[in-house]
């Protein structure tokens, strides 16, 4: 078995199943899940990581107490990130609105 230094590609599918809690690739293969069921086990598990990680930087940083835990949804993203496109001009605005709305963007006020 190669260490987790490897460039494998199977070292990296082993990576992702053990980040999201997922079974391993032996016991996929041994034991394969059906379509419909494996979607709906990795969708779940992809979605509890997330949140998991959310919420804990959401505790330790206190510029983030603005942020409403009850409406954190990994599948649906927020009103500024739907509008956005995918160029440099677009996501530098996106990036101000986020600040504004979050209360961390430094405003001249503040600075004096």
């Amino acid at each position: 078995m190669k260490d987790e230094t490897s460039n494998s590609w199977f070292t990296h599918i082993r990576i992702i199943l053990q980040k999201y809690s997922l079974p391993t690739a032996f016991e996929i293969m041994n034991n394969p899940p059906s379509k419909t069921l494996w979607k709906k086990q990795i969708d779940s598990a992809i979605n509890k990581y997330w949140e998991e990680s959310w919420r804990d930087e959401i505790e330790q940083k206190k510029s983030l107490k603005y942020l409403n835990l009850q409406e954190l949804a990994t599948k649906h993203p927020h009103n500024i990130l739907k509008t956005t496109q995918n160029n440099i001009r677009d996501i530098s605005k996106a990036t101000i609105k986020a600040h504004l709305l979050t209360g961390t963007y430094t405003l001249q006020a503040d600075r004096k």
